[in-house]
């Protein structure tokens, strides 16, 4: 009987556990341009705005076009006024065309996620 029980409270615990841990990482709530949007006019920054505290310096936001990876990406930090925005600002406007966000982000407890999405940038 006591091994049941025991083993009855390390799966709970190991059930616990894992989803501390699953929502322990920093998932995208939101970004700007938005995910699978289609805009008039090109953006001159990227926002994404994740779950909890970005650690700029281990995140990163990557821009690809129609057929390559396109290096217009000229700085990223977090937003002063909210840790959880990553911010990515574009060098030049983007052509009309579709656009991949590649992003990698870092939280402040070291956990890493990462995704893409795509936008539109219409005549």
């Amino acid at each position: 009987m006591k091994h049941i029980l025991r083993s009855r409270t390390l799966a709970a615990v190991m059930v616990i556990t894992s989803s501390t841990l699953a929502f322990a990482h920093a998932q995208l709530k939101l970004a700007d341009p938005a995910v699978g949007s289609s805009i008039a006019t090109s953006p001159t920054e990227i926002r994404l705005t994740f779950s909890e505290a970005i650690e700029v310096k281990l995140s990163r936001i990557d821009l690809m076009d129609a057929t390559d990876m396109i290096d217009d990406i000229a700085s990223i930090a977090v937003d002063p006024n909210n840790k959880s925005v990553l911010v990515a600002k574009l060098k030049h406007p983007l052509a009309v065309g579709t656009y991949m966000v590649m992003w990698q982000a870092v939280s402040i407890d070291t956990h890493k996620t990462q995704g893409d999405y795509t936008f539109v940038i219409k005549p």
